[in-house]
């Protein structure tokens, strides 16, 4: 799958500013995206927004003009607020501007509708977008990557990071985001205000944060986990109750390098070899959830200025 985002103003993508459109033509099925993929993706709740955020996104103008190029590029974040969408993003460098005479030429491969250049719009589309400009020589292969996989063709081992050469996670084709912060800890019902207080924190750096329970890309619920503790840029443990599972993702996080904010209600909640970290030590009230959103956020300051 792709994002195709089209837009009527001729200087939306020159400035790498953040873009707004209206919800209404964000992944919905009146705007060039298939019903059962805006059933899907259309809600743009977590899950929702964590998928669209792994496409390749081609950023267009509307109308097709000698004199307008799209990007090749990524969403790199997905807000949505008061019936308006916001997105910020990135285009790969690698890859130069790509005339938009594209847009007719592979029509029926990219599933462009016969009016859908005349639109703003953000629409998803079911093809391989990277497949099918590698094949057409629109840019060259060595610029995106490596081509997907044949029917039934199994991958090879990544290896994106030397260092790192776990024998039961895959690591993600997708790169740390620095934006992207984890949250670690109980999935229970007692933990709700503490995750509230913990999203306050990272949302007030302008960063954001997810946890593994929002994500349901891989079959294996610890690949999600691996998955989401390799792509932040820091994670935030909370050691309260003695979770084994949050001890153990603890761990991991340490091993690929991540920083990592311990939490905990209860100090002697915390085992031996983790005492030695300085812990942000809470109580689960009003004014102790207050206080943790502070603390929290001097943490999360000092790893983002870095």
């Amino acid at each position: 799958m792709f994002n195709l985002i089209v837009s009527g103003n001729d200087e939306a993508w020159e400035a790498g500013e953040p873009y707004v459109l209206d919800a209404s033509r964000v992944v919905k099925q009146g705007e060039y995206t298939a019903p059962e993929i805006a059933a899907e993706l259309g809600s743009l709740d977590a899950g929702a927004r964590q998928r669209l955020l792994q496409f390749p996104t081609l950023f267009a103008y509307e109308g097709v003009r000698e004199d307008r190029f799209a990007r090749l590029g990524r969403v790199t974040r997905i807000q949505a607020l008061g019936g308006q969408v916001r997105l910020e993003y990135r285009f790969d460098e690698n890859v130069p501007p790509i005339p938009s005479q594209i847009f007719e030429d592979l029509r029926w491969e990219l599933e462009i509708g016969g009016w859908e250049m005349s639109r703003t719009h953000w629409a998803v589309k079911d093809a391989d977008l990277l497949r099918i400009l590698t094949e057409r020589g629109i840019v060259p292969a060595e610029a995106v990557g490596e081509p997907p996989l044949e029917p039934g063709e199994e991958a090879e081992e990544v290896r994106t990071d030397p260092h790192i050469r776990p024998s039961v996670f895959r690591i993600p084709a997708q790169a740390p985001e620095a934006d992207l912060v984890a949250v670690m800890m109980p999935f229970h019902d007692d933990f709700a205000d503490v995750y509230v207080a913990i999203r306050n924190a990272v949302e007030a750096e302008d960063l954001r944060c997810q946890r593994a329970l929002d994500i349901f890309d891989e079959p294996e619920i610890i690949q999600d986990v691996f998955s989401l503790l390799y792509r932040s840029r820091a994670v935030i443990c909370d050691f309260s109750g003695r979770n084994a599972n949050v001890f153990y993702e603890a761990g991991i996080a340490h091993t690929l390098g991540r920083d990592v904010i311990p939490l905990v209600q209860d100090m002697d909640h915390v085992p031996f070899d983790l005492r030695h970290h300085r812990h942000i030590v809470y109580a689960p009230s009003v004014d102790g959830l207050d206080r943790l959103t502070n603390d929290l956020r001097r943490r999360i300051g000092v790893i983002a200025a870095r």
